[in-house]
């Protein structure tokens, strides 16, 4: 008699991650943080595994889905912080407002 249950324990499909990058909330001094926290996630990656990468506002999507992990490691080492240390509130407001309309 079969479990009265569903499993997902015979599937082989990996995982997919979509790393999204607002390069605008970071200056460019804090890109090695940033880019030791993406090499993290990366390490945990299966060969099953994908992940694109898409910088915003502006940047677009420099990766779609791959499982090559030098490519990903490449193209967030292709991106650069490009935030002020001086945002003001009202900086802070217009950066989101134009990360969220980006992201539609």
């Amino acid at each position: 008699m079969p479990a009265p249950y569903g499993t997902n324990g015979g599937v082989s499909a990996g995982r997919r991650f979509a790393l999204v990058i607002d390069q605008e909330s970071f200056d460019a001094g804090r890109t090695p943080l940033f880019r030791n926290a993406v090499d993290g996630l990366i390490a945990e990656l299966t060969a099953a595994d994908q992940a694109m990468v898409a910088a915003l506002p502006f940047g677009g999507v420099p990766l779609p889905f791959t499982s090559d992990k030098a490519r990903v490691r490449l193209a967030i080492e292709r991106l650069t912080g490009q935030g002020s240390r001086n945002e003001t509130g009202s900086d802070l407001a217009c950066r989101t407002r134009r990360f969220l309309e980006s992201l539609e």
